[in-house]
């Protein structure tokens, strides 16, 4: 299941692409972008001699990644700013490659891969142990709302308090349930006993369910954490990428959003075992 078809667009990247596929290029480019400059400040500034940096030049603006201006130093072209935008999802993904050589983008919509590189200012946690310090971390610095997509809920009393202290202080909370999954067994029990019927019936605490198969996705309004499923279709709740990126928060948040609208009402006889 391909989401592109590699004979509609290679004759039209591969020598673009290749142009990339040079670090020097590369830096020289990044130095352009962070400031307009001369072919002799940019070999002093990466410690190169000023024939490499005229000779990777030419190249570069052969190719309209970048041209002079008025002033005689060189600027990135309008093509060449948006293709090293692109390169942010690139960088993600490879600096990441082990991780996704065993995880799966397939439950993500073409719409938010094609934003993956959001994520890129990002840390990637491992252990379960670690992945859990954090998503109590997102709960405990929330101060207007924590959503959620749960794979697995933790009714842990430590959680269950600091939810209800932020309940209280009126931080809203929404969560989406997948349907189907094992959950605590006595999880009826703990929401009776700490009354979050009364969170629900003042839409405090709001619910949905779905059948579809999403990545797992928590966040307050500064810091976000996602995990994706491994290649069985598992999410993988042992690995998690965190940040309190602006970026990496608004391609959660929207993807949350995304799934919120599209799910169904919450049925507790359909999540309780």
């Amino acid at each position: 299941r391909s989401y592109f078809l590699m004979k509609d667009f290679q004759k039209f990247i591969a020598d673009d692409l290749l142009e990339l596929s040079s670090s020097k290029r590369i830096e020289i480019l990044s130095e352009i972008l962070t400031k307009n400059s001369s072919i002799s400040q940019i070999a002093k500034k990466l410690n190169s001699t000023n024939q490499e940096i005229h000779r990777n030049i030419q190249r570069l603006e052969k190719h309209d990644f970048i041209e002079k201006n008025r002033d005689g130093n060189y600027q990135l072209t309008n093509f060449g700013l948006n293709m090293l935008k692109q390169l942010q999802s690139m960088n993600f993904l490879s600096k990441n490659k082990k991780y996704f050589k065993k995880h799966s983008l397939e439950q993500v919509p073409i719409k938010f891969i094609q934003r993956i590189g959001q994520l890129d200012n990002s840390e990637n946690v491992k252990g379960f142990v670690k992945v859990h310090e954090k998503w109590n971390l997102i709960y405990e610095n929330a101060e207007k709302y924590i959503y959620n997509i749960l794979y697995e809920v933790s009714y842990d009393s430590d959680i269950i308090s600091t939810l209800i202290k932020l309940m209280n202080q009126g931080v809203k909370i929404k969560s989406i349930f997948f349907e189907s999954k094992n959950v605590y067994k006595k999880r009826e029990q703990v929401l009776k006993k700490n009354n979050f019927e009364k969170f629900t019936k003042l839409k405090i605490l709001e619910r949905k369910m779905t059948k579809e198969n999403l990545i797992s996705i928590t966040l307050n309004e500064k810091q976000a954490a996602v995990c994706f499923s491994n290649n069985d279709g598992e999410i993988d709740l042992s690995t998690m990428f965190y940040s309190e990126d602006p970026d990496f928060h608004d391609w959660c948040l929207d993807y949350f959003n995304e799934f919120w609208n599209r799910a169904n009402n919450f049925q507790e006889h359909k999540i309780s075992k």
